[in-house]
């Protein structure tokens, strides 16, 4: 609130419940229960398709450019190392590619298709506004 009224800073609330602060948001953007993901993946895409993203810092201080395992994959809807009759993850493959002295691989260019950033857009590239609007009932005016 003190952003909100010293800085001009915009409010924004996402909320299930119409809350005191939802009140007084300048946005306030209903969601179902248990739908973040989904709101938090339409986010990350619309960010990313309008180039909102700071990419010098997302290069250098992320893990973005780490290259991933060759054997790691996310299809209908579970990643790689689903155990379903334990209903548990083997989690080895979930890693990044290494070179001969033991550190990760980076593509400081961020075209590598296994790069994390490739991996994260294709991974968020269906959550359009149609589909957050769908799941989470949060109108696109107000997704947008």
């Amino acid at each position: 609130m003190e952003a909100k009224n010293n800085n001009d800073a915009t409010l924004i609330v996402v909320d299930p419940r119409f809350t005191r602060t939802a009140s007084v948001a300048d946005i306030y953007a209903p969601i179902r229960s248990g739908t973040d993901i989904t709101f938090l993946s339409g986010i990350l895409r619309y960010l990313i398709e309008n180039n909102k993203i700071n990419a010098e810092y997302v290069k250098h201080y992320t893990n973005a450019s780490l290259l991933v395992r060759d054997d790691f994959a996310f299809e209908d809807g579970l990643f790689t190392g689903y155990d379903a009759e334990k209903r548990q993850y083997d989690k080895s493959s979930w890693n990044y590619q290494f070179d001969e002295n033991g550190y990760a691989k980076r593509d400081e260019t961020l075209t590598h298709p296994r790069c994390v950033w490739n991996l994260l857009k294709a991974h968020v590239s269906r959550h359009t506004p149609d589909v957050v609007e769908n799941i989470c009932g949060t109108p696109k005016a107000d997704f947008l």
